[in-house]
């Protein structure tokens, strides 16, 4: 374009300073958020008074505590897990004839607790397979 007398024509001039215009509107949105992030994440740090913990009384002994005059070795016995047992039926311990109802309809009409089941054994077959292609 032909510049007259060093200046820009009006219909340059006027998309220049448009331009120019929202790059600075622009910049200044970008340094309100800024400004607003920066406050945020400084004020955000800032929960409240200082923490005072209250007073807590401890009660003297524990209901687990035992006697004095107990020996120990009738009252405390060092625990034996039987993990490798069968459970079976361990929810009729309780003696409560709704719990083994619902515990026998689960069992015997869930499909999804089967599906699981089947996945499991699924899987398992699977992990025997691939151990025994493995080389020696």
């Amino acid at each position: 374009m032909l510049k007259v007398g060093g200046q820009r024509p009006p219909l340059q001039r006027e998309a220049t300073d448009r331009e120019e215009r929202t790059m600075e509107r622009y910049i200044r949105m970008g340094q309100t958020v800024a400004l607003v992030t920066i406050l945020l994440l400084v004020t955000g740090c800032r929960v409240g008074p200082e923490y005072v913990r209250p007073p807590v009384q401890s009660p003297p002994a524990y209901k687990e505590t035992p006697p004095a005059a107990a020996n120990g070795s009738e009252v405390w016995r060092a625990t034996q897990p039987r993990d490798g047992t069968n459970r079976g039926n361990w929810w009729k311990v309780f003696n409560d004839p709704p719990l083994n109802e619902l515990e026998e309809k689960a069992t015997s009409s869930s499909q999804e607790i089967a599906a699981a089941a089947d996945n499991f054994l699924a899987a398992r077959a699977l992990v025997r397979e691939a151990r025994n292609i493995s080389p020696p």
